[in-house]
């Protein structure tokens, strides 16, 4: 928690509502545990991860959906780097890897488990939430801003097509409730 915090003091700003959503969406994409970590769950290892992540995992994802997946991110690239979900954001896709490294100075194409240090995590995801990076592209303040709260469709920030949006928000809603400036 404390790099989240320390996060938002860096690239956040005074919304506690938007830091709300910021904390309810690490909490949902960490399994709770607020640390980042890789997103096939239980598993503690880049092998674990890529094994679950091309066999099953992927296919029942498409059925749950009832679309095809557009690439199957876990595949290696040529360099053996695979770029299924990671950190506090579940990044994944090797160019959103790439464009991620650039806003940040960092390679994460080169070595993608940067992406599960605390510090980068918690800057990848404040950053990409205000600023509206991923999903719908819009930033966090376009769902969440002085006139208006919704809580469901601010999901859209992350992941429009995401079923656990109720889920986000009821933490979000909660933890807003549990907020207040420092002294």
């Amino acid at each position: 928690m404390n790099q989240l915090f320390d996060a938002w003091e860096k690239f956040g700003d005074e919304d506690k509502n938007r830091l709300a959503f910021v904390l309810a969406t690490a909490r949902r994409e960490s399994m709770s545990t607020f640390l980042p970590i890789r997103e096939a769950p239980k598993c503690l290892t880049d092998e674990a991860c890529r094994e679950r992540a091309i066999g099953d995992m992927l296919e029942k994802r498409a059925k749950k959906y009832g679309k095809p997946l557009r690439a199957n991110y876990a595949l290696p690239n040529k360099e053996g780097n695979r770029f299924y979900g990671r950190g506090f954001l579940q990044l994944t896709f090797e160019d959103n890897y790439r464009k991620t490294g650039r806003r940040l100075g960092i390679d994460l194409v080169k070595d993608p488990d940067k992406a599960l240090d605390p510090q980068v995590a918690g800057e990848v995801l404040v950053r990409a939430m205000l600023d509206g990076w991923y999903g719908s592209r819009k930033p966090l303040s376009f769902y969440i801003n002085g006139k208006k709260i919704d809580w469901i469709n601010a999901r859209n920030n992350v992941n429009p097509g995401s079923p656990n949006k109720p889920i986000t928000a009821a933490y979000a809603m909660d933890l807003a409730k549990c907020l207040r400036p420092a002294s």
